[in-house]
């Protein structure tokens, strides 16, 4: 095995990086914040081509906050972690990471993390890559079992209510009588993980790329619900978009079993979608489909899709996921279509993206006043405006915001978009018992929903609740293991007001370096700075902040987390 990376080409460089976030996520790493940061500090030392830098020295100062006094004769705490730490990996490569293609390891003896990639699995003993597929689909169980556990603890004890009623959190007995999601597939031993690949646009019109990637993103969504299955978040499997990929890679990296690929093609009003379900490990097609239809049957083809790979993998079904699995959207083809648009133009991330997908969804939603995605989509959009600075107004974000979350749920209550955009505007609203309440709905109604897990994560930090806030940015994690630079936010966060001001702050610069764009990992490294009492880093940093965003601090963002700090205490 490699104990260095300069030979490593860029994309195995990016695939190790990939694997040590999965690792970090996993619940072998929960509750082991300094191990993670043990883990993560050598693997990117020894990624970053500083490997020789790594010693008991090294360690003791950068992992455990031991000062220039520390003698490694003396003080065995490295020594011993150590050994935890590799008994922690060996635990996660014996479950979870069974089947990863990546094998990071930390050799006894040494600080340099050893990378390994691992050969194709038709190269292996057939009996070990079955006993392998067994372990890892029981741990997959246990995750998502675990997730189903906190969904029915917490219950649903929730009805959105309007604006004049002081409390958002009285529970609905219709709602709660009506066959909601109650367990997961309680008979089958061995849920499995699927990755829906972006159907690839086979019209003449490259412009049609949106339509495409929106059906891509409804099949994940309905599948989502479903809580016999883990079903990996869309972020995660457009980073392969317009890459010529192998299943069996796609399977390793993203840890499932199962892929969908498929392509559409629209003509005029006719469209052809073909849809292919495979076995990773074996590259087997389980179930294929062409269909040519008009473009109104578009929402029966989507439906037909999904119930098909449900029964292709015989997963069983609550009676709520049989009864809402599938179509609930308008029967306005251009209401869906300028949905569509807005969902392309709103993961750009970009202002004037943002600012586009905005009008599109109210175009849509004009169109036809009862779609309750469009809806539930534009609260989530007005209330990024929001937080990125786009908009600074609350009473042009997060009061609409509000009003079009309630509306669609008084529309659907089974619609976890809703649910969740409502709590992330009841957050930015500082009503956290109220949005507490509302994201756990959400979760209970898609146990899938990655963003659901990272507001979660949000919520729990405004609240100093470290701890469990670490966990559920984690679990989002490991829904979207190609997560964007929120998740390191909040992950940042949740250290921070836990007072690992140390951990907290390499992920904000870690943050800032993947986007240095998004303004609260500047601002949090401002207040982590000051935590730690780094005066002059401190200064340095406010002066390039104020050089690249001279506005930031008439930004909602910093004035929103300006006034949390009096709640998180120095610890």
């Amino acid at each position: 095995m490699d104990a260095r990376i300069d030979s490593r080409s860029e994309e195995e460089a990016v695939a190790i990086r990939a694997q040590l976030e999965r690792v970090l996520a996993s619940d072998n790493f929960a509750s082991g914040d300094r191990q993670c940061r043990f883990l993560r500090y050598v693997v990117e030392s020894t990624v970053d081509g500083n490997a020789s830098q790594l010693n008991q020295f090294a360690v003791g100062i950068e992992v455990f906050d031991r000062d220039e006094t520390f003698d490694p004769s003396t003080d065995a705490v490295v020594r011993v972690e150590a050994g935890r730490l590799r008994a922690k990996l060996a635990e996660y490569y014996s479950s979870a990471g069974v089947n990863d293609r990546v094998l990071i390891g930390l050799p006894k003896g040494g600080y340099v993390a050893s990378i390994e990639f691992r050969p194709d699995s038709s190269s292996q003993n057939a009996e070990t890559s079955s006993t392998r597929s067994v372990n890892n689909r029981l741990a997959i169980a246990a995750l998502i079992a675990s997730v189903i556990f906190a969904s029915v603890y917490f219950g649903f004890f929730y009805n959105p209510a309007s604006r004049s009623q002081l409390n958002e959190t009285n529970a609905s007995a219709t709602f709660l009588n009506s066959g909601q999601p109650q367990t997961a597939n309680s008979g089958t031993a061995v849920p499995p993980a699927i990755a829906i690949l972006p159907f690839e646009n086979m019209s003449d019109d490259s412009e049609q790329e949106y339509f495409s990637d929106g059906i891509t993103e409804d099949i994940i969504t309905d599948l989502s619900i479903v809580s016999g299955m883990t079903v990996i978040a869309r972020h995660s499997t457009f980073v392969y978009k317009g890459r010529p990929v192998a299943i069996r890679d796609v399977g390793k990296d993203l840890g499932v079993r199962y892929v969908l690929e498929g392509s559409v093609r629209r003509s005029g009003n006719h469209i052809r979608i073909t849809a292919q379900l495979i076995d990773a490990e074996t590259e087997s097609h389980i179930w294929a489909e062409r269909y040519d239809r008009e473009l109104e049957d578009v929402f029966t083809v989507q439906d037909d899709v999904t119930r098909k790979i449900v029964e292709s993998l015989q997963v069983s079904l609550t009676e709520f996921e049989n009864r809402n699995l599938g179509h609930r959207r308008t029967e306005n083809l251009q209401a869906y279509d300028y949905l569509m648009r807005a969902q392309e133009q709103f993961y750009t991330f970009t202002p004037a993206g943002v600012a586009a997908s905005i009008k599109l969804l109210q175009q849509s939603i004009e169109l036809d006043p009862t779609y309750a995605d469009a809806m539930a989509w534009k609260s989530r959009a007005l209330v990024y405006a929001f937080v990125s600075g786009l908009e600074n107004s609350e009473v042009d974000t997060i009061e609409p915001a509000l009003d079009l979350a309630r509306q669609a749920i008084e529309l659907d209550q089974s619609l976890a978009m809703a649910h969740a955009s409502l709590a992330w505007a009841l957050r930015w609203d500082s009503r956290n018992d109220d949005a507490s309440s509302a994201i756990e709905v959400a979760i209970g109604l898609n146990p899938n929903f990655a963003d659901a897990y990272l507001w979660k994560s949000m919520i729990l930090s405004t609240d100093v609740r470290g701890d469990e806030s670490i966990a559920a940015v984690r679990r989002g994690m490991y829904l979207n293991p190609n997560y964007g630079v929120t998740y390191i936010f909040a992950l940042g966060r949740a250290h921070f007001v836990a007072g690992d001001y140390e951990i907290a702050l390499q992920q904000f610069e870690r943050g800032i370096i993947r986007n240095p764009g998004f303004l609260p990992n500047h601002i949090y490294k401002l207040f982590a700075l000051e935590r730690l009492g780094h005066a002059a880093e401190l200064e340095s940093a406010r002066v390039s902040l104020k050089l690249t965003n001279p506005a930031y601090q008439d930004s909602a963002s910093y004035r929103f987390y300006v006034s949390e700090l009096d709640s998180h205490p120095p610890r």
